[in-house]
């Protein structure tokens, strides 16, 4: 019963933080929903493993140490891949739950990002924990009398009556009591990705018409593109001449690994694709499946990874070498 009431308490607390429609309260819900995730995946993993230890004993047992081991081990990823290998999750449940998971490893370790994405992430991602709240490992509950249940719990679930029974009934109460706490989405979630999606493309855009626009060597787009790209590869932090450029001992040496390594380098866009991008984002409006947008938006968010950080590094040294030219000219 202590599994219960713990779920029913952090999903009542996710939820609460829903109520305030702000990126920042977006994130805890979102922190506190991948928590009771992870959570609910264990105990499924937890009770599979159970009962292949048991038969394990007759020898007909299915994964062995090892497996167990990992699956209950402290990898969030085994234990959905599990639980969907077992049938207790859906390809398109597993598929969300790792893009949320991504998200909330991101906005753990790097902090406020992705302000119009958050809230409306956090929301469907508490609909389906409270699915799996409601699906998972039902029954018989037993507990003691003495139980002491929180204000928070009984107000979903209900009162508990004797000290073993079957609460299906009360659970189903409960998560629908506890989808209900959070407001509606005002905007339909494809909708939000989709113009989310557009911002994201523009702002490539825009970098890349003021690379062009005010480069002192008058390079054309085609031109802009591959040498944001050629100056990424050749000094970025994977650069394959790191070392030998290390060794360098003049400007003429290093021009000469340069031109080498444009003999056989090929630039991965060797066109604007942004126009291209912004069809697909635009067309997210149309999936009406939560999980099919996330998968459309990470998909074209990874394609356009690589552009958008090389453009923007790209403006800001140019903006950075236009404001010392103007410094200079005013005798600063």
């Amino acid at each position: 019963m202590q599994y219960f009431s713990f779920c029913i308490e952090q999903l009542d607390l996710a939820a609460t933080q829903l109520k305030t429609k702000t990126p920042a309260f977006g994130r805890f819900a979102l922190l506190l929903t991948d928590n009771i995730v992870e959570l609910m995946l264990h105990e499924q993993c937890k009770h599979e493993m159970q009962w292949d230890e048991m038969w394990d004993k007759l020898g007909k047992g299915k994964y062995g140490p090892v497996i167990r081991q990992k699956v209950l081990g402290q990898y969030f990823d085994e234990k959905i891949k599990f639980c969907h290998k077992i049938g207790k999750v859906t390809k398109d449940e597993s598929d969300l739950v790792l893009i949320s998971h991504k998200y909330r490893n991101e906005l753990y370790h790097t902090g406020i990002k992705y302000d119009e994405l958050i809230y409306p992430l956090a929301w469907v991602y508490h609909d389906l924990a409270c699915n799996f709240f409601e699906r998972f490992r039902r029954g018989f509950v037993r507990y003691g009398s003495d139980d002491k249940f929180t204000d928070v719990v009984t107000r979903h679930l209900g009162e508990i009556k004797g000290a073993f029974g079957n609460i299906d009934d009360q659970i189903m109460m409960a998560a629908k009591s506890l989808r209900d706490i959070k407001p509606p989405l005002k905007t339909p979630f494809s909708d939000v990705i989709s113009q989310f999606a557009i911002n994201k493309i523009e702002a490539i855009q825009a970098d890349i018409e003021f690379l062009v626009k005010d480069n002192p060597r008058q390079f054309s787009e085609k031109e802009i593109l591959e040498e944001i790209q050629f100056h990424d590869f050749f000094i970025g932090i994977d650069s394959p001449f790191r070392d030998e450029l290390a060794k360098c001992s003049s400007s003429v040496e290093m021009m000469t690994i340069s031109e080498n390594a444009r003999q056989t380098w090929k630039p991965k866009h060797r066109n604007n694709p942004t126009a291209r991008w912004i069809k697909r984002a635009v067309k997210l409006r149309q999936e009406k499946s939560v999980v099919d947008v996330m998968r459309k938006f990470e998909q074209l968010r990874q394609e356009a990874a690589l552009l958008e950080r090389i453009a923007n590094e790209a403006a800001i040294q140019l903006d950075g070498w236009i404001q010392h030219q103007i410094d200079v000219a005013r005798g600063k």
